[in-house]
C-alpha cells in the first residue's frame, strides 16, 4: 500500500512539485533577506510572505495530486489517458526549476554573507542614530510603583542623551504614547526617529524584572530584546549595560569620558532613589498654566518632600538637590522678583549638587538662568556651554543659546544658525511648536510683525489650543477682541485667566469690563497671594481700568504701587531675560498720569538698552496702549519711534537675508 502511494506521488510528479516550490521558496526567501534592508521595507511584510508560503504549501500538493499538466494546459489526472501523459517530460523540467532554483539560492545566500549590502553612507549619518524611548510598562500588581517605572526610563533617555552622535526625542515628547500607543510606523513618523525603545518594570518588594527591546523603527523589527531581574542596588549598573547595548548596535560613539558618567552611581541607597524618583515624578506633573493654584502648589509640595526625605538618607546625593533646585526656581521664578535674595536659594543648591557632582546638565541650565534673571549675562553664557559640553544635542540648552544670541548679542547669524540645528534636531509636535515659537521670539524681538504673523499661523497649525503663547501673540499684534475668546474658551478659573482679560478690555477702552475681571483677580490674590508674574506686574493696567470708571483715587494708587515695584525691579537689576518690560511700564505710567518729562526719561532707558532689538514688540504694542496716549502725537515721541523703526529695519533685513540660507 506505502510502495503503491509513493509510486503514484512520484508517477504524478508531486515529489517533484514539492521540492520545486522549496526551491523556489527558498530563492524567494534569500532575495528578500537581501532587498528589505536595502530599501528598508517592513518586516511585517516579510512575515506575511513567509506565512503565505507556507500557507499555500499543502493546496500546491494537492493541486499536484489533482491536476497534471499538458499541452492544452493543466487537467485532472484521471481525465488524462495514460499514452498521452507527458508526466516524464514535466518531471525533467521540475528536476530543472529545482537545479536552477538551488543553484541560484545558494548564489544569493553567498552574496549576503559575502557582501553588506545594508551598509551605505545614509546608515552613518546622525539621521539614523535618532532615538525616542516610549514611556515603560507598569507591570507590577502595585501601581503606586509608576515613579519607578518612568524613572527608569527617564534615567536612560537621560543616559542615551549625554552621547553626541545620538538625537534623542524628549521625555515631553514621547509621553503622548502612554496610553494606547499607536503602530511603531505610526510613532515612527510622527517622531521622525529611526530606533525606538521600549520597556516593561515589574517592581516586587527589593527586586525588579526590567524587560527592554530596541526597535528598527524604519523596518518595524526588534534588533534585540533584554530581562533583567535584579536588586534594586543594581538598578544603576542596569541603566548603564542597557545604554551601552543600545549605542553598541547605533554604533554611536561612547567616548571613555562619556562612559565613565554614565556608569557613575548617583547614590548607593536604593530607598533615597526611590524618594527622588518620586520626586521627579511629581515635578514633571506640575503645571501651573493647566492647574488650579492649590492642585499646581500641592504637587511642588510633594515633590520637595521627596527630594528632601531622599536627602536624609543620602546628603550627598547631589540629584536630589538639583531636584529641590527645580522646585524652589519653579515655585518663586515668577512671584519673588522683588526680593533682595531672588531666587538665591537656587543657586546655593546648584553650586552645591555641582561640587558634589560637575556633570549634572541640568545644574548648568538652572544656573544659567539664575544668571540671566539677575542680568549677569557673561556667567549665564558661561554655564549653557558647560552644559552643551555635557549634552551637545540638549534641546532647553540650544534654545537657552538661542536667546543669548539674540537678546544679548544680536549677532542674528549664530542665532539663526543655532535654530537650525535645532530644526534637524526636534521632531515632536511640542518640540517644533517650541521652535516656532522660538522663531516668533526672534521676529518679535526684532519688531518684525509681519514675519511674526506668518510664524504665529505655523504655530497655529501646529497646535490650535497652546495656552499662554497664543494670549501673548494676540495681545502684542493688537487684536484683544480675539484674545479674550481664546482666553474664555482655553483658560482655567485662575488669577492669570482675570488679569489678562482684564488688561484686553483695557486695551479697547471698556473699562467697565476690565473692573469686572479686575475685581475678581484682585479677590484670587488676597486668598491665593500671587502666584503668577501679571499677578505683580499688572497693577497698572487695573489702576487705569479704575480711572476710566471714575475711581480716581484708588486708581491713581494702584498706578504708583506698580511704578515703584517697576522701579524696584530696576534698581535690583531683574531686567535680564523678559524684565524690559517693567522699563516700558514705568515709561507708561508716568505718561498716563501727566509727567511726561519722567516718561522721556524712561524711554531713553529703553532706547539704551537696546529695547527695540530686544523686545521689539514694544514698538507695535505702544501704537495701541492707552498708557501712551497723552504723548502719541507728540514730536518727541515720533522721533523716538523713528529710531527704533530704522534700527529695527536693519535688523530685519538682515535676518530675512540670513534665513534665506537655510531655506
Amino acid at each position: 500500500m506505502v510502495n503503491n502511494l509513493w509510486s503514484e506521488l512520484q508517477r504524478r510528479n508531486v515529489i517533484r512539485a514539492a521540492l520545486g516550490y522549496i526551491a523556489v521558496s527558498w530563492v524567494i526567501l534569500q532575495a528578500i533577506s537581501i532587498l528589505f534592508p536595502l530599501f528598508q521595507l517592513p518586516d511585517s511584510l516579510q512575515r506575511i510572505i513567509v506565512i503565505s508560503l507556507i500557507v499555500l504549501f499543502p493546496f500546491w500538493l494537492v493541486f499536484a495530486w489533482i491536476y497534471e499538466y499538458t499541452p492544452e494546459g493543466f487537467k485532472k489526472t484521471g481525465d488524462v489517458p495514460n499514452d498521452e501523459s507527458i508526466t516524464g517530460a514535466t518531471g525533467r523540467n521540475l528536476n530543472a526549476i529545482i537545479l536552477a532554483g538551488m543553484t541560484l539560492a545558494i548564489i544569493l545566500l553567498i552574496s549576503d554573507r559575502m557582501i553588506d549590502f545594508s551598509d551605505n553612507e545614509a546608515d552613518k549619518t546622525i539621521d539614523d542614530t535618532s532615538i525616542a524611548v516610549l514611556p515603560f510598562k507598569n507591570m507590577s500588581v502595585n501601581q503606586a510603583n509608576q515613579h519607578f517605572c518612568d524613572g527608569m526610563m527617564e534615567a536612560i533617555l537621560n543616559h542615551l542623551s549625554k552621547i553626541p552622535d545620538l538625537r534623542v526625542i524628549s521625555r515631553t515628547s514621547v509621553e503622548q504614547f502612554r496610553e494606547n500607543p499607536p503602530p511603531i510606523p505610526t510613532i515612527r513618523d510622527q517622531l521622525d526617529v529611526s530606533f525606538i525603545v521600549e520597556g516593561s518594570v515589574q517592581r516586587i518588594e527589593n527586586q525588579a524584572l526590567i524587560t527592554v527591546q530596541l526597535i528598527n523603527a524604519k523596518k518595524d523589527n526588534h534588533i534585540w530584546s533584554e530581562a533583567y531581574d535584579r536588586d534594586l542596588s543594581e538598578i544603576f549598573v542596569v541603566q548603564a549595560e542597557i545604554t551601552r547595548l543600545i549605542a553598541d548596535e547605533l554604533k554611536a560613539k561612547l567616548r571613555p569620558d562619556i562612559q565613565e558618567r554614565i556608569e557613575a552611581i548617583p547614590t548607593e541607597d536604593p530607598i533615597a532613589y526611590d524618594y527622588y524618583l518620586r520626586g521627579n515624578e511629581f515635578l514633571f506633573e506640575a503645571n501651573s498654566w493647566l492647574q488650579s493654584d492649590e492642585e499646581w502648589h500641592e504637587l511642588l509640595k510633594k515633590a520637595s518632600l521627596s527630594f528632601k526625605l531622599a536627602l536624609e538618607r543620602d546628603s550627598s546625593f547631589a540629584d536630589a538637590i538639583i531636584g529641590l533646585a527645580r522646585v524652589e526656581y519653579k515655585k518663586n521664578v515668577e512671584t519673588s522678583i522683588l526680593e533682595k535674595d531672588y531666587l538665591k536659594n537656587v543657586l546655593i543648591l546648584v553650586d552645591q549638587a555641582l561640587s558634589i557632582n560637575p556633570f549634572l546638565s541640568e545644574g548648568y541650565v538652572l544656573r544659567s538662568q539664575y544668571y540671566s534673571l539677575h542680568n549677569q549675562i557673561s556667567k549665564a553664557k558661561n554655564d549653557i556651554d558647560n552644559g552643551l559640553k555635557l549634552k551637545p544635542n540638549d534641546i532647553e540648552l540650544l534654545f537657552a543659546d538661542f536667546d543669548y544670541y539674540r537678546l544679548f548679542e544680536f549677532d542674528y547669524e549664530k542665532a539663526i544658525s543655532t535654530l537650525h540645528k535645532l530644526d534637524g534636531l526636534v521632531s515632536s509636535k511640542e518640540e517644533l511648536l517650541q521652535l516656532c515659537n522660538s522663531r516668533s521670539s526672534l521676529f518679535s524681538s526684532i519688531g518684525d510683525m509681519n514675519m511674526l504673523e506668518s510664524n504665529f499661523h505655523k504655530c497655529q497649525l501646529l497646535n490650535p489650543d497652546q495656552p499662554n503663547y497664543f494670549d501673548w501673540v494676540f495681545n502684542v499684534t493688537g487684536r484683544a477682541e480675539k484674545n479674550i475668546a481664546y482666553i474664555n474658551e482655553h483658560f482655567p478659573e485662575t488669577q492669570y485667566k482675570h488679569v489678562r482679560l482684564g488688561g484686553c478690555y483695557v486695551y479697547l477702552r471698556d473699562y467697565s469690563s476690565a473692573n469686572e475681571h479686575f475685581k475678581i483677580w484682585e479677590q484670587l490674590v488676597k486668598e491665593e497671594s500671587a502666584n503668577n508674574w501679571l499677578s505683580i506686574n499688572d497693577w497698572h493696567r487695573y489702576g487705569q481700568a479704575l480711572v476710566g470708571v471714575g475711581e480716581i483715587e484708588k486708581g491713581k494708587d494702584l498706578l504708583l504701587r506698580q511704578l515703584e515695584i517697576n522701579k524696584t525691579k530696576y534698581s535690583l537689576e531683574r531686567t535680564g531675560i523678559s524684565g524690559l518690560g517693567a522699563i516700558y511700564d514705568v515709561a507708561g505710567i508716568y505718561s498716563f498720569i501727566g509727567e511726561k518729562d519722567s516718561c522721556y526719561h524712561w524711554l531713553s532707558k529703553l532706547e539704551y538698552a537696546e529695547s527695540w532689538l530686544r523686545e521689539g514688540w514694544m514698538t507695535s504694542f505702544i501704537n495701541y496702549d492707552p498708557l501712551f496716549d497723552n504723548i502719541r502725537n507728540e514730536e518727541r515721541f515720533e522721533k523716538i519711534l523713528a529710531r527704533a523703526y530704522r534700527q529695527q529695519g536693519a535688523a530685519q533685513q538682515s535676518v530675512r537675508e540670513l534665513l534665506s540660507l537655510y531655506n
